[in-house]
C-alpha cells in the first residue's frame, strides 16, 4: 500500500511453498569384502550420490556400491519443482572372521576334555572316532593316546575357512596294585595291608584302618570288608584296585601271656602285654605289685607296660596281671596270673 497526494491504492503477491520430495530408501547393510550391494532412492526426479567412491553410477536412483571400507552413502533427492531432499544409506564391512582353537592340553588315560574352536558357523573335526561329535564347535574328546585334532572351520556368510589343529596329550595312569598280609581270626587280629604303582594313596572305606592315606595300613576290622585304594602318579592321574580282608572265626587262640619280662632298653622283651591275643574287643588289661596297688591299666590291647609306674621304673619282682576280654572266638575271655620283672 502507498501513499501519494492523499491517494491510497494496494496490490496483492502471492508465495507458493512446495514441500520437499519424500525418500523412501533401501536400509542399511552389512556385506563381505570385496562385494556389492544394491542402493536404493525414491521420490523424485533426479538424484545424486556422495561420496561417489565404490559407486558403478551415482546419478542414478539405484546404483550399485562396491566400498573399499565403512561408508555412508548420501543421496540428494530434487523433484520436478527444483525442490530436494536428502537421506543417507550406510554400507559396513563385514570384518574377516578371527577363527581360534583351544590349546592343548594333558589328560589322564580314560579321561575326557572339552575341544574348542571359534570364529565360524561350520566345523568340521577329524579324527572323530574319540569325539562325541565332529560337527560342533565344542566336541568332547576322550582319545586313548596322544592324539592331535584338526578342524575344518567355515564361515559360510562370506565363504571364508580355515584348518587348525590342537594336540592333546594323554598321560598314562598308574598300575595300583592292593594285596593284604593275611585275613583276620581268633588269633590275628589285625591285617597289614599295602599299595603299589603310585605316589599318593587313599584307601575306602576308612573303617577300621590306621591310616588311610598311607601306602600300607593296618586292618583292624572285625567285619569282611572290601577295600578299595586309590593311588595317583606324579602326573595327577589315578587308577583303583581292591582287597577283600575277610574275618573268619577260626584258629582260635590260647590266650597266653609270658611269664616274664626284661624292660632293660635293648630292644627286646622290653614291654609286657596281650599282643599274641589276636581280635579281641572289650578288652580290659590291670597289672598289680605284690602290695595290691594296681601299677598298670590299659583298655587298649595293642597297649603294654614298661616296667614303670608313674614314670618311676618298678624294682625286680613278681607282679600279677588281671585280664578280661572278647574275641571273636570267645564272648569271654578271662586270664589271671604272675609274671617276673627283671632287670
Amino acid at each position: 500500500m502507498s501513499r501519494k497526494n492523499g491517494c491510497k491504492a494496494k496490490d496483492t503477491v502471492n508465495i507458493n511453498v512446495r514441500p520437499k520430495p519424500v525418500i523412501t530408501k533401501s536400509a542399511d547393510a552389512t556385506i563381505c569384502k570385496n562385494s556389492s550391494a544394491q542402493l536404493f532412492a525414491n521420490g523424485g526426479n533426479t538424484y545424486v550420490w556422495y561420496p561417489q567412491t565404490g559407486l558403478d553410477n551415482p546419478s542414478i536412483s539405484n546404483p550399485i556400491a562396491s566400498p573399499a571400507s565403512n561408508t555412508t552413502y548420501i543421496v540428494t533427492v530434487t523433484d520436478a519443482d527444483n525442490c530436494s531432499n536428502q537421506d543417507s544409506i550406510r554400507i559396513i564391512i563385514k570384518p574377516d572372521p578371527v577363527f581360534t582353537i583351544s590349546g592343548g592340553t594333558n589328560i589322564c588315560s580314560n579321561s575326557t576334555t572339552v575341544l574348542s574352536a571359534s570364529g565360524g558357523d561350520v566345523y568340521l573335526w577329524q579324527p572323530s572316532v574319540s569325539l562325541n561329535n565332529a560337527s560342533v564347535s565344542n566336541p568332547s574328546a576322550t582319545p586313548a593316546t596322544t592324539t592331535t585334532y584338526t578342524v575344518v572351520i567355515q564361515d559360510t556368510i562370506c565363504g571364508a575357512s580355515a584348518n587348525l589343529s590342537t594336540t592333546i596329550t594323554v598321560l598314562p595312569a598308574p598300575v595300583v596294585k592292593a594285596k593284604k598280609s593275611n585275613d583276620i581270626d581268633c588269633s590275628t587280629g589285625t591285617s597289614q595291608l599295602s599299595a603299589t604303582g603310585a605316589v599318593q594313596y587313599e584307601w575306602s572305606p576308612s573303617s577300621f584302618l590306621n591310616n588311610p592315606f598311607a601306602a600300607n595300613p593296618v586292618s583292624t576290622t572285625n567285619t569282611p570288608i572290601q577295600y578299595v585304594v586309590k593311588g595317583t602318579n606324579n602326573e595327577g592321574c589315578s587308577s583303583s584296585d581292591s582287597i577283600l580282608v575277610d574275618v573268619k572265626a577260626i584258629n582260635k587262640g590260647l590266650y597266653l601271656m609270658a611269664s616274664a619280662f626284661t624292660p632293660n632298653g635293648d630292644g627286646k622283651n622290653d614291654c609286657y602285654s596281650a599282643k599274641t591275643w589276636g581280635f579281641v574287643t572289650d578288652f580290659d588289661f590291670s597289672i598289680f605289685n605284690r602290695w595290691g596297688e594296681r601299677v598298670f591299666h590299659s583298655t587298649n590291647p595293642t597297649q603294654c607296660w614298661d616296667g614303670t609306674y608313674k614314670g618311676v621304673a618298678q624294682k625286680t619282682d613278681v607282679y600279677v596281671y588281671i585280664i578280661k576280654a572278647k574275641s571273636l572266638c570267645e564272648s569271654s575271655v578271662f586270664r589271671k596270673g604272675t609274671l617276673a620283672l627283671i632287670r
